[in-house]
């Protein structure tokens, strides 16, 4: 279940999206799944409904994102 409706489509429609990386990135997730033979269905849920994802994304991981940002600098 996902608040965002472009996640929604690239996931449902198995990677047939115009951004090269939300496209590579839904046919990761199809992959995965069908080497683990799961089927995966895919709903949107109202960002009202999603009150604990949503609290959960936007925690702050500082640390996380200092070191990305480090490491992505470096290249």
């Amino acid at each position: 279940m996902v608040d965002n409706m472009i996640a929604l489509s690239d996931v449902s429609h198995m990677g047939a999206s115009s951004s090269e990386k939300r496209n590579d990135l839904a046919k990761g997730i199809w992959l995965w799944c069908a080497q683990r033979n799961i089927w995966m269905t895919a709903f949107h849920i109202p960002d009202a409904e999603n009150v604990e994802a949503d609290k959960q994304s936007r925690r702050s991981h500082s640390q996380l994102e200092w070191t990305q940002n480090y490491f992505q600098g470096l290249h």
